[in-house]
């Protein structure tokens, strides 16, 4: 029984410090399936036990400052609520946004501590309209989170007779082909979001949504058919926006803008200082800047955090090469 009791004194010790940690460091997010996956490797402890333990101190640090407001994009039951609520938990106040810069203005504006918006999809790629947002706004990204995407058919009406559909655009593009095979007449309509999405579906016969179960239980609406969507491991990854900036982790990932010379091989010399660097990307996207015709910007992602030694040197480089070139925040990799 003694050396019971000694091992849950080192286990309370440990949980203390990890608490002080997070408090100190302002953690507030939870843990990454992966993360929890990387830790449990080879242990016989289920990863449930880990995962919920984790938590639970999470929430606890999280009481000692106040409870953080977050915007997100969409309405309750929307897969962004569902994104924000997986990263910072159920102590947090939550605001739902109908535009993304809406989202970016009111952590800009220190109105809202901190933002969730949609960045990519697995199968459908970039949200332009975080993209275009991220290129003007001041605030920081200090954290993503990747959520799987299981769309559903939602209607009051049976299969039959449905004559319209509605959800978010990227819905409808990760329903196509099921769309095509199953409701070939039917009209396709966009809306503002997916929780929207049944909104309008209520209010024309006739019609279904395509969204999530949660948006499903809030509304007085039958579920017709569940994971609809055309690729069955179907992720979309989120960003979490601030004005705070993050310390290294170990386990991070930095976002770059970047805006090259109009010069032959540009881009091919600005992904140079990342080879020699030993820096890996994670992704690369352009995007128009809108400034004049055909110059563009690029966005980077690569593993590890700026104020890496080797990072900063490789950042130094790229300001040679490129026009512009702007970090966008380094973060705890999902």
């Amino acid at each position: 029984m003694d050396c019971l009791k000694e091992i849950d004194q080192q286990l309370v010790s440990l949980v203390e410090q990890r608490i002080a940690l997070m408090k100190e460091e302002h953690i507030l997010a939870g843990f990454s399936e992966s993360y929890i996956a990387e830790l449990t490797i080879n242990s016989p402890v289920p990863k449930e036990i880990i995962s919920d333990l984790l938590n639970e101190i999470s929430d606890e640090a999280s009481k000692a400052y106040a409870t953080p407001t977050v915007a997100f994009f969409g309405t309750s039951g929307s897969f962004t609520n569902q994104a924000s609520l997986k990263y910072f938990g159920k102590n947090t106040n939550y605001k739902p946004v109908s535009e993304i810069d809406e989202v970016f203005k009111l952590v800009e504006n220190s109105e809202i501590q901190y933002g969730v918006i949609p960045v990519e999809n697995s199968t459908e790629g970039a949200v332009n309209r975080t993209l275009d947002s991220l290129i003007n706004s001041k605030v920081l990204v200090v954290g993503e989170v990747s959520l799987n995407i299981q769309q559903n058919l939602l209607s009051n009406t049976v299969m039959d007779e449905i004559e319209s559909v509605y959800s978010h655009p990227q819905a409808l593009a990760q329903c196509h082909d099921w769309l095509r095979q199953h409701l070939p007449n039917a009209r396709l309509i966009e809306s503002e979001n997916t929780t929207q999405g049944v909104q309008d579906a209520l209010s024309n016969e006739k019609s279904a949504a395509i969204a999530s179960l949660l948006a499903a239980k809030n509304q007085p609406i039958n579920t017709l058919k569940k994971n609809i969507q055309d690729q069955k491991d179907n992720t979309t990854r989120f960003l979490v926006i601030s004005r705070h900036e993050n310390k290294p982790t170990g386990h991070d990932k930095t976002s770059l803008l970047i805006c090259t010379k109009h010069t032959p091989g540009a881009l091919y010399h600005a992904l140079a200082p990342f080879a020699k660097h030993g820096a890996s990307l994670a992704m690369i996207e352009s995007r128009p800047s809108k400034r004049q015709s055909w110059e563009y910007f690029f966005f980077v992602d690569f593993i590890g955090h700026i104020d890496e030694n080797e990072n900063q040197k490789m950042v130094d480089e790229l300001k040679e090469l490129c026009q512009f070139v702007k970090v966008l925040g380094s973060y705890p990799r999902a």
